[in-house]
């Protein structure tokens, strides 16, 4: 057991497959999938040989349980049990990740002593070194993964040897610098508290050292202004306690020394960091975009405050509760998280969760607090404490929050202080070789679905760099096979029908046709509350709809707009695709009057004012569609369709002529 947790924390940074997409995410969850279905599996054995079942009297082994069994009802009175038990695409926080982080909390809390304890935060320290090198070198030269990773450009998510979040920011094994530097601050935090209860002449003090200062560089490069603060609110915290319980005050003083030394120099070679610096006393329309979301957030939780939306919902219910401030355009990145762990928590698995959140949260800081606590125990509480701090303000993700659980579960380990309780039950099993057999099975299991979760993902991003380079025969054989693969993630069925609509266009035959409203079908029969898929089903096919005029095929586009429009009511694109559906079936007014809503939803969108223009034409409204094509202009310099309207009018150089709509 001890060697799993000790191989966990030292390559689940590392778990990256730079070859083929997906590169970062779906990796780690595989990984984070077959380990912890490794150690329940030992877990399971242990109990059975053993014909006994004990647990160390400790908090952690009733909140955690109290936390999962409330997962549980909330993915069973799910808006979408599917997403629930999976998680949200991209993210794939729900039920399996929970158990996961359980599994790793419950295993440290019951299973690591004292020296285990220090081995595990050793092992932690040592690949987090390694992790700050790379964050580091990524900075000063180029970051061998991205370099190797041609697939991250053709799955959409940057370029060749660069990042999505611009060359500047590290991204390192997470693919996020936020990622990467929630992940930074929990080891920093955690190496420079083991610096201050230093046991005596431990030999590893060099590596916890070199830890502290790798990882305070790396941190400072990430450019990650939560987990700045978080850092400093968690140190100032460990000098506070280390002057209580009158440690020596040379090491409190080489902390800061270093760390003062690190930051003085950084700003001198790195001058932007210090303009990201000043913006937090300044930030600007983060903050209020940020507040903005948590008002939402609370619209929601009151809504829904027994069971919450269910886990990985999230973006699935926002739109709904989202202020009108908060446009909800295609390009536009969706609001898929609340940016506030404990409100996220609220939201998704209803007030409850979020109390217990808050209350495990309240034994980790008294953890750290508690005098008797052993050094390293102490360590990874306020670790612990720093990542929640960050996330307060920004978003969790599976490649830190795993990190979290097992920190939690190794403050409240059997080594985090002097005397231990525990309880124990004891029976006779009359054949264990079934229990054996069993235990087998259900590990063969999940282990193979989280082989093939990644296998499904993996052709997914294949069909979707195919589609990139307007191969449609591969993009159509990608989307099959990820479908039959892994059919419970609706985004796979509905990029199988866009890969049939780009097939339709290369050959234009209504089998294809036919076989992307399957499709689209298919997807949106999986997850009915997901509002994208109805919206990409609609837009993919009115693609199709301008040129083959088809009235079923219009029919259908506005059937799932609207019922798209039933989940995420702000959707401006949706109300332009209707308009335009209404308007090629021959009814102008109510297509106006769609695109009359869309421009009031957002009245800095130019593209309603090029319809209506349009429509007014069609209308032998020339005065009405010039009026609409410049204030088309007046927001969008750019709009060739409007200027091109613009100059015919005022003119009078020909009249409207039927033609397709922009």
């Amino acid at each position: 057991m001890i060697r799993c947790l000790a191989f966990f924390v030292a390559l689940y940074p590392f778990v990256v497959n730079p070859f083929v997409a997906p590169v970062f995410t779906v990796p780690k969850l595989t990984f984070l999938y077959i380990m912890t279905a490794t150690i329940m599996a030992i877990w399971a054995l242990k109990v059975v040989r053993e014909q006994r079942f004990e647990v160390v009297r400790t908090p952690i082994n009733v909140l955690v349980p109290a936390f999962f069994l409330l997962t549980i009802l909330s993915t069973l009175t799910s808006i979408s049990p599917i997403v629930s038990f999976f998680g949200q695409y991209g993210r794939w926080e729900g039920l399996a990740t929970t158990i996961s982080y359980m599994t790793l909390a419950l295993a440290a809390a019951n299973f690591v002593d004292r020296d285990s304890l220090r081995t595990i935060v050793r092992w932690f320290l040592l690949s987090a070194s390694m992790v700050a090198a790379l964050t580091i070198m990524e900075s000063i030269w180029f970051n061998p993964i991205t370099r190797l990773a041609t697939v991250y450009c053709a799955a959409g998510f940057g370029v060749s040897d660069q990042n999505p979040f611009g060359p500047q920011r590290p991204i390192a094994v997470f693919g996020n610098p936020d990622f990467l530097a929630a992940y930074l601050v929990m080891a920093a935090v955690l190496a420079w508290t083991m610096f201050i209860w230093r046991p005596g002449r431990d030999r590893w003090m060099a590596i916890v050292f070199s830890a502290g200062v790798l990882t305070i560089v790396a941190l400072a490069l990430t450019e990650s202004r939560s987990a700045w603060l978080a850092a400093a609110a968690a140190l100032a915290f460990v000098s506070i306690l280390a002057i209580r319980d009158r440690r020596e005050p040379k090491h409190l003083a080489a902390m800061f020394g270093v760390i003062l030394v690190l930051i003085t120099g950084l700003s001198f070679a790195q001058p932007r960091l210090v303009g990201r610096a000043r913006t937090l006393i300044d930030p600007g329309q983060a903050v209020a975009e940020r507040l903005d979301v948590w008002r939402s957030t609370a619209r929601m939780i009151v809504a829904r405050p027994v069971l919450g939306s269910g886990p990985g919902t999230f973006p699935l219910v926002f739109p709904e509760y989202a202020l009108d401030n908060l446009p909800d355009t295609a390009d536009r990145a969706p609001v898929d998280r609340a940016h506030n762990w404990l409100l996220h928590q609220a939201a998704t698995t209803g007030v409850a969760g979020g109390l217990i959140l808050l209350v495990v949260l309240a034994m980790v800081t008294v953890r750290g607090i508690r005098s008797e606590a052993t050094g390293a125990a102490r360590a990874a509480a306020i670790a612990a404490l720093a990542y929640a701090i960050q996330a307060l303000v920004n978003p969790t993700h599976l490649s830190g929050a795993a990190f979290f659980w097992l920190l939690v579960g190794l403050s409240f380990s059997r080594g985090s202080h002097g005397s231990v309780r525990s309880t124990a039950w004891t029976w006779r099993m009359k054949r264990p070789d079934a229990y054996r057999a069993v235990l087998f099975t259900l590990w063969l299991a999940a282990v193979a679905m989280a082989l093939l979760l990644m296998a499904a993902d993996v052709r997914f991003n294949g069909s979707l760099a195919a589609a990139a380079i307007g191969d449609s025969p591969q993009a159509v054989l990608g989307g099959r096979d990820s479908v039959r693969l892994f059919p419970y993630e609706s985004r796979y069925h509905v990029n199988l029908g866009e890969a049939y609509v780009g097939l339709w266009r290369d050959d234009p035959r209504p089998a294809h046709l036919d076989a992307a409203r399957a499709s689209f079908a298919r997807g949106i029969a999986v997850n009915k509350a997901d509002a994208t898929s109805y919206f990409r089903a609609g837009a993919a096919l009115l693609t199709a709809g301008r040129q083959t005029r088809d009235k079923a095929l219009l029919r259908q586009i506005i059937v799932w707009e609207k019922q798209g429009l039933e989940f995420r009511p702000k959707m401006v694109d949706a109300h332009l695709d209707i308009g335009v559906a209404e308007a090629y079936l021959g009814r102008v007014k109510p297509a106006i009057s769609w695109w009359k809503r869309a421009a009031a939803l957002v009245p800095t969108d130019a593209r309603p004012h090029v319809n209506l223009g349009w429509a007014y034409e069609r209308m032998g409204r020339p005065r009405a569609a010039l009026a609409a094509y410049r204030r088309a202009l007046e927001l969008d310099e750019s709009s060739g369709s409007a200027r091109e309207a613009v100059v015919r009018l005022e003119g009078k150089k020909g009249v409207f002529t039927e033609r397709a709509l922009p």
